[in-house]
């Protein structure tokens, strides 16, 4: 919402531009169910889950990452992007 509020000094234009990116993703989320409760069991759930890490860790480290980079903190960046390795790590490590 921050971005296209400074884009367009619009704050509603902005919370609705906002709504309607939150709305989309339980009725996708909900029109997928419909399509395919047949078929979702846990080797499915695992695949998507996999798959949606490994886009989520491409846009984090192809995208975000050089985007942060151009500030010049690079100390900054990198320590908090370490921190949320770690953090990430350690989630992982009590989840088991």
């Amino acid at each position: 919402m921050v971005p296209i509020y400074y884009g367009t000094n619009n704050f509603k234009k902005a919370f609705l531009y906002t709504l309607v990116a939150g709305i989309a993703e339980p009725i996708g989320g909900v029109i997928f169910y419909l399509l395919f409760k047949n078929y979702i069991n846990n080797l499915m759930l695992g695949f998507l889950f996999a798959f949606i890490a490994g886009v989520m860790i491409y846009l984090s480290i192809k995208e975000l990452l050089p985007k942060s980079l151009e500030y010049r903190k690079d100390n900054l960046t990198l320590s908090f992007f370490m921190i949320g390795i770690i953090f990430f790590l350690v989630v992982l490590l009590f989840m088991h």
